[in-house]
């Protein structure tokens, strides 16, 4: 049996995103896999409903989420000692620490993971860390999604055999087994983090540049999400009724808007790979995305691959979908999540993190 202390800046709640991904992974060790499972992690807005024990998982908040450079400078001392204090406390109750490789709440779980004798695996689920933060503290074992992502982490000088490749973790449910296409306008749809890093801009600029040829009768733009650009976005919706904005929602409601979409856009600058990816594939839903991590290798030819920050591209393969019959590619999505068993994600997982 495993025990096990997952560290993670957030919990869950954004749907898709890293912290969606930790908590997949630990509701699931606890319920399909007799494991003794906690979190540590940080309180943040729309946190309330995910307080306590959380689908069988209990959840530890230590602080306020910092989003600001300068806040998470000033509180650093007092993080500090609030997750020493948690360790000194809990320390017997797992034997392995698995973290997240950026926020503070991480990288000081893993120095208390050396200091406590524990066995610490780092799950590199984004390339945002500096290669110092990857290589140090040295965890036991290293998590990451693909080829790609490991090439990169031997160019850090992380050994080979501390690195141990799984698939991105996902929501079993009912997927599609037929495309079919409603008549109406194609409905394009974003998910996730409305940041810059994101390509939330470069969404807004080639929504604005194909407002002269097509109108809403042509195309509907869903967005839904938090983060720094949800301003920008929510003035874009307001200003032009192509745009709807849906804020945050449970995850059980982005899947029932993948359902009614027609192609994900995801023009992120840097990631892994998207958990968002994979469910809009399993969905039917065509894909619009970044060459950045595995995302490439695993869309396939069920969507177009364009360059980070290329807005053009993003705007020209958008024109390409309401120009086009789609029916296929989007069959191709379905095709492409075939391969993909969360018997086989979850599983390996619990490989990963049993020494």
């Amino acid at each position: 049996m495993v025990r096990l202390l997952v560290v993670t800046p957030k919990y869950p709640p954004q749907s898709g995103g890293a912290a969606h991904v930790f908590s997949l992974i630990a509701e699931n060790l606890v319920r399909n896999y007799n494991s003794q499972v906690y979190v540590l992690t940080s309180s943040c807005r729309g946190c309330q409903d995910h307080e306590g024990l959380v689908n069988g998982v209990p959840v530890k908040r230590l602080f306020p989420y910092f989003e600001r450079r300068w806040q998470k400078l000033l509180f650093s001392p007092i993080t500090f000692l609030l997750v020493f204090l948690y360790f000194l406390r809990n320390h017997n109750k797992f034997d392995v620490v698995e973290t997240h490789t950026v926020g503070e709440i991480c990288f000081f779980s893993q120095i208390m993971a050396k200091v406590f004798k524990k066995k610490l695996v780092k799950y590199i689920i984004d390339m945002f860390a500096f290669n110092s933060l990857l290589k140090w503290p040295k965890a036991d074992r290293y998590i990451n999604c693909g080829s790609v992502i490991t090439k990169k982490m031997l160019s850090f000088g992380i050994p080979e055999e501390k690195i141990y490749e799984i698939k991105v973790p996902i929501v079993p449910v009912r997927v599609a087994t037929k495309v079919r296409r409603a008549k109406g306008p194609i409905k394009f749809v974003f998910l996730g983090e409305l940041s810059q890093i994101k390509g939330v801009e470069d969404l807004l600029y080639a929504v604005r540049n194909l407002l002269d040829k097509y109108d809403s009768g042509d195309m509907e733009m869903h967005i839904a999400g938090s983060g720094p650009l949800r301003d920008a976005v929510l003035d874009a919706s307001k200003t032009d009724n192509r745009i709807r904005y849906h804020g945050r929602m449970a995850h059980e409601k982005v899947i029932d808007l993948l359902k009614q979409t027609d192609v994900l856009i995801y023009p992120a600058y840097s990631d892994v790979m998207s958990l968002t990816i994979l469910e809009a594939m399993m969905t039917g839903n065509m894909i619009i995305a970044s060459d950045v991590g595995e995302i490439k290798k695993n869309v396939g030819n069920a969507g177009i691959i364009i360059q980070p920050g290329d807005k053009t591209a993003l705007k020209n393969a958008m024109e390409y979908v309401l120009e086009k019959d789609i029916t296929k590619i989007k069959a191709n999505a379905l095709k492409q999540f075939s391969k993909y068993t969360a018997e086989d994600v979850y599983a390996r997982n619990l490989e990963a993190v049993s020494f």
